[in-house]
């Protein structure tokens, strides 16, 4: 199961039987500090070992967000979290719930659960530096930060994000806009007073553009502000090269998979 996870998320995790609307989840925030699980990992388990890495709010498959995580209501603990997760343009959760526990600031326990039983267990062994507030796979604080120009990895089909205070480019075409703070890291779009997209930093060097469902009437689901699981389409952007400089901190860390004594 994790090495179907990590290795091939969007077959891995979609595959699994999608959860009730029993479940009661605190939407996702993000930590005024980096949450310890945040980082390039080397996980070991059954299969041996492999890279894992996460932001503060997603699950990275090769090297590029595509899990995100939702803190299970209740469920936090110092040192310890448990998340059910959702693949990107996938709606609904998955029939999984994810746990991490911190050992020590340099070592996690990793576990995978369904319906009460554990499909894989490992520990996790961090390749880069213990968190920090500078480290860069920490979702960005600030609006400010979130604004200015972003493009799609896919080089082929290159669809480019310009976004400010008042105006929004989205594949050249250009419309007026006004931002709001949904939470730290996210930033909903309003076009024409109603809501548009969400703009979520997903950590590293990439964002993760949610256009809502038409008639959605909000960027949470009330009365709990819940989050959305559903969108027209999600797409991740990543900072023009130039700005781009953690998928470079990431790719020196990971050199280092499998070749430290334990």
């Amino acid at each position: 199961m994790f090495q179907c996870l990590f290795k091939s998320m969007s077959s891995c995790v979609v595959g699994l039987v999608m959860l009730g609307g029993a479940i009661t989840t605190n939407s996702a925030q993000a930590a005024n500090d980096t949450p310890f699980h945040a980082g390039v990992w080397e996980l070991i388990d059954s299969s041996g070992a492999r890279s894992l890495v996460m932001s503060d709010w997603m699950l990275f498959d090769n090297n590029k967000p595509k899990t995100w995580l939702y803190l299970k209501s209740g469920s936090s603990a110092e040192g310890r979290y448990s998340f059910l997760a959702r693949n990107l343009n996938i709606s609904g959760y998955q029939n999984a719930i994810i746990d991490v526990a911190s050992v020590d600031e340099k070592t996690m326990e990793f576990r995978i659960s369904s319906g009460g039983n554990v499909l894989e267990q490992g520990r996790a062994y961090r390749l880069s530096t213990p968190n920090a507030r500078e480290s860069c796979l920490a979702v960005e604080t600030t609006l400010q930060g979130m604004l200015g120009k972003w493009i799609t990895p896919d080089k082929k089909n290159r669809r480019t994000l310009e976004i400010g205070d008042g105006n929004m480019t989205w594949s050249g075409q250009k419309n007026p806009i006004q931002l709001q703070q949904v939470r730290v890291g996210q930033v909903g779009i309003v076009s024409n007073g109603h809501p548009l997209a969400i703009l979520t930093d997903a950590g590293g060097d990439y964002a993760v553009l949610q256009f809502l469902l038409d008639g959605e009437p909000g960027f949470t689901r009330q009365p709990n502000a819940a989050q959305i699981l559903s969108f027209k389409e999600e797409i991740v952007l990543m900072r023009p090269l130039k700005k781009n400089n953690c998928d470079a901190q990431i790719a020196r860390r990971l050199k280092f998979l499998g070749k430290t004594k334990r």
